[in-house]
C-alpha cells in the first residue's frame, strides 16, 4: 500500500492544476495570464477576478472584482498611485450600467449602455456627494446626443437651477428653471437656437411660486447678410395676475421704437411712454394720468429732452393741484419701491395752491443705490405743508433691500418753526430736509447739539442729560421761540419771543399752567408797514 500512495503522490506532483483548457478546446478552471488571474467556464470568466495594467507614467493599476457569464458584475476596487476608485456593474436585460462610486459607495457617475456586438452608451448622469444629479445626458440609440441636462444645488441642498439643451433638426431649444432656497420656484427660460449656436428667439418667465407669474419677456432676432432686427415685449403682473406694465421695444438697422404702459391694479393706466428715434430725429410721448384715468398734466422737459416733472397751471401761471417733480424713475429704484401711482415715479410730490405747497409731501433719496460701499438704503421724507411753509409733521425712513421700513426722524413744525424733534436713528448726512435752507448736518440719537435751519429759521437742538430735548428756533438772528421736549416726545415747555427778548407767550405743561400773553396782540415779527414803521425801529 505505501508503495502504491508514492506512485499516486508522484503522479500528482507532475498533474497541471491552472491554465487548461476543457474536451471542446475552451478555457477551464483557473487561469494565470500575463496581467490577470481568475477563473473560466467553458472558456467564460466567472468568479472573482484580479487585473493589473498600467498607467501613462508608469504606474501599477490593480482591480478585482466579479465576472458573470464573461462580464463585469456588482463591486469592482482599483487600487493605483492617484488613489482607490470603486464601480458598480448592473445588468439587466439588454442594459448595462457602469457605476463610479465615492468613498461612501453613493454613486458619482452612472453610463448606461445598450448591450450587443457593439455596445452604445444610450445615458450618462453625474451626482454629488449628497445623492443629487448634477448633470444627464441622453443619447439616441445611435449613439448621437440628444439632450443634456445640468442641475446646481444651494449649500443646503435645494435645487437651484436645472438647464436642459434639446438637440433638434434646426439647432437646439435651451430651458433653465430656477428655484429659491426654500424650494419656490422662481423661473423659466426658454432659448431656440439655430446650428450656429446663435439666439434667434427667448422667453423668460419669474414667479412667486409656480402658480403666481410676475413678468414674461418674449425677444426675437432676425439677421440677413449684414442686415439684423430684434422684437422684445416684456409683461409684468400683480399677485392677483392683472397685468401691471408692458414694454416693446423694436430694432432696425434705421430705427429704434420703446413703449411703457404701466397700470394700476384696477386696470387703470399710470403713464403711457412712447420714443422713436431714427435718421437723426427723435420723438417721445409721454402721458400720465389720475385714478379716474384723466391727464395728471403737461410733462415739463429741458434742453436735453430729460424729464423736469408733470402737472397743471391755473390762469396765473401758478402751478396748481398734484405736481411731480425732479428725477423720474421708472424701476421703483430697483425694486426697492412699489410703483401704485404717479407718485412713486418722481423724486418729489405733492400739492400746490395758488404756487404754494400744501398738504402732504413726499420725496426719495436714492444716493446709496449701487455705492457697494454704503447700507444701499432708499430713503423717503413725508412732510406736511400749509400756504407753502412747514407746518405739521415731518419723518424721515430709510427702506433696505429687502422692502423693509425704519423710521429715522420725526420733526414737527408750525409755519417753518420747528416745534418738536425727536431722532430714532441715525440720518446720513445726505439727506436734505424740506425747506433746508443749508446742508443738512448728519443727524444722530448721540447728537448733544444739533443746528440746521429751515427757510427764514435757524433751529438749534440740545439734548440735556436728562433726556430733554431743548428746541431754539431763531429769526434774523434773534431768538423767536423755545421749546423743552419730554423723552416720551410731549412739550413741558413753549416760550415765544419778541425782537428785544421779552417774553411774549409762555405754556408751562409741566404744571398745567394756561399760560401768559402780553397785551400787544400784535405780531410782532411781521413786516411793518407806514406809521408802524416808525414803532418798529423803536422796538
Amino acid at each position: 500500500m505505501e508503495f502504491l500512495d508514492n506512485i499516486s503522490n508522484m503522479f500528482k506532483k507532475g498533474e497541471k492544476k491552472e491554465n487548461k483548457v476543457n474536451f471542446k478546446g475552451n478555457k477551464d478552471g483557473f487561469w494565470k495570464e500575463e496581467n490577470s488571474e481568475g477563473t473560466y467556464k467553458n472558456g467564460v470568466k466567472t468568479g472573482l477576478w484580479k487585473e493589473n495594467s498600467y498607467s501613462e507614467d508608469g504606474g501599477i493599476i490593480q482591480s478585482e472584482g466579479y465576472y458573470k457569464d464573461g462580464e463585469k458584475i456588482g463591486i469592482w476596487v482599483t487600487s493605483s498611485n492617484e488613489g482607490i476608485m470603486k464601480m458598480n456593474y448592473i445588468i439587466e436585460g439588454d442594459k448595462r450600467t457602469d457605476q463610479e462610486l465615492y468613498d461612501n459607495e453613493k454613486v458619482k457617475t452612472e453610463r448606461i449602455f445598450l448591450q450587443g456586438e457593439y455596445p452604445v452608451q444610450i445615458e450618462e448622469k453625474e451626482y454629488d456627494e449628497n445623492g443629487n444629479i448634477k448633470s444627464h445626458k441622453i443619447y439616441t440609440e445611435t449613439g448621437e446626443l440628444e439632450s443634456t441636462t445640468s442641475r446646481y444645488y444651494f449649500e443646503n441642498g435645494v435645487l437651484r437651477l436645472e438647464k436642459t439643451e434639446k438637440i433638434t433638426d434646426t439647432g437646439s431649444i435651451v430651458t433653465s428653471e430656477g428655484y429659491e432656497k426654500d424650494g419656490m420656484y422662481s423661473s423659466k427660460k426658454i432659448e431656440y437656437k439655430n446650428k450656429e449656436g446663435e439666439v434667434e428667439q427667448s422667453k423668460f418667465l419669474s414667479y412667486r411660486g409656480m402658480e403666481n407669474l410676475r413678468y414674461i419677456t418674449d425677444e426675437k432676432f432676425e439677421k440677413e447678410g449684414r442686415t439684423s432686427k430684434s422684437f422684445s415685449k416684456t409683461e409684468s403682473f400683480y399677485g392677483s395676475g392683472k397685468t401691471k406694465s408692458e414694454e416693446i421695444s423694436k430694432r432696425t438697422e434705421t430705427e429704434a421704437f420703446d413703449s411703457t404702459k404701466l397700470y394700476r391694479e384696477d386696470g387703470k393706466l399710470i403713464y403711457d411712454y412712447e420714443k422713436v428715434t431714427g435718421n437723426g430725429k427723435m420723438n417721445t410721448i409721454l402721458n400720465f394720468y389720475d385714478k379716474e384715468g384723466n391727464s395728471v398734466g403737461e410733462t415739463k422737459y429741458d434742453r436735453e429732452n430729460h424729464i423736469l416733472g408733470v402737472g397743471k397751471y391755473n390762469e396765473n401761471g401758478e402751478k396748481e393741484g398734484f405736481w411731480g417733480e425732479g428725477y423720474f424713475n421708472s424701476t421703483g429704484y430697483y425694486g426697492l419701491l412699489e410703483i401704485k401711482d404717479v407718485e412713486d415715479l418722481f423724486k418729489q410730490s405733492g400739492s400746490y395752491t395758488n404756487g404754494k405747497k400744501e398738504g402732504k409731501w413726499k420725496s426719495y433719496d436714492d444716493h446709496e443705490i449701487g455705492d457697494p460701499y454704503s447700507t444701499q438704503c432708499l430713503y423717503r421724507t413725508e412732510a406736511e405743508y400749509k400756504d407753502g411753509k412747514l407746518n405739521g409733521k415731518v419723518s424721515v425712513f430709510s427702506i433696505d433691500g429687502y422692502g423693509e421700513e425704519k423710521k429715522l426722524l420725526d420733526l414737527e413744525y408750525k409755519e417753518n418753526s420747528l416745534v418738536n424733534y425727536k431722532c430714532h436713528d441715525d440720518v446720513p448726512e445726505h439727506i436734505e430736509l424740506p425747506n433746508n435752507s443749508d446742508r443738512t448736518p448728519w443727524l444722530s440719537p448721540c447728537n448733544e447739539k444739533v443746528n440746521f435751519s429751515t427757510g427764514e429759521y435757524a433751529h438749534k437742538i440740545t439734548i440735556e442729560e436728562n433726556g430733554n430735548t431743548i428746541i431754539e428756533n431763531y429769526k434774523e438772528n434773534l431768538l423767536e421761540s423755545k421749546h423743552i421736549i419730554g423723552i416720551e416726545g410731549d412739550i413741558k415747555n413753549s416760550i415765544e419771543y419778541c425782537k428785544d427778548g421779552k417774553v411774549i407767550k409762555e405754556i408751562d405743561n409741566q404744571e398745567n399752567k394756561p399760560g401768559k400773553e402780553v397785551l400787544d396782540k400784535r405780531n410782532p415779527w411781521a413786516k411793518s408797514k407806514g406809521k408802524d414803521k416808525e414803532s418798529e425801529n423803536e422796538r
